[in-house]
């Protein structure tokens, strides 16, 4: 199981108000995402991407890009 969160700063006042701005995460086509991984909320996954199980997802990646680790970095890009 794979989560991708949506809340930037939980538990905060904004939160408690309902006035808190929801950031979607975009899994783009192709992706492919091991088990564990941790997606933060407003990136994007380009198309193609590999990320490997158990990363924590801090940053846009790019199409193509194969990642891991905490925070995940990109290792190769295919192409």
């Amino acid at each position: 199981m794979a989560v991708a969160t949506n809340d930037k700063y939980p538990d905060t006042e904004m939160a408690r108000q309902g006035t808190w701005q929801r950031l979607p995460t975009l899994v783009e086509n192709g992706c492919s995402i091991g088990a564990g991984v941790t997606i933060l909320p407003g990136l994007t996954i380009g198309a193609g991407a590999i990320i490997g199980a158990g990363a924590v997802v801090t940053k846009d990646v790019p199409a193509g890009a194969k990642c891991y680790g905490n925070p995940a970095v990109a290792v190769k890009f295919a192409g």
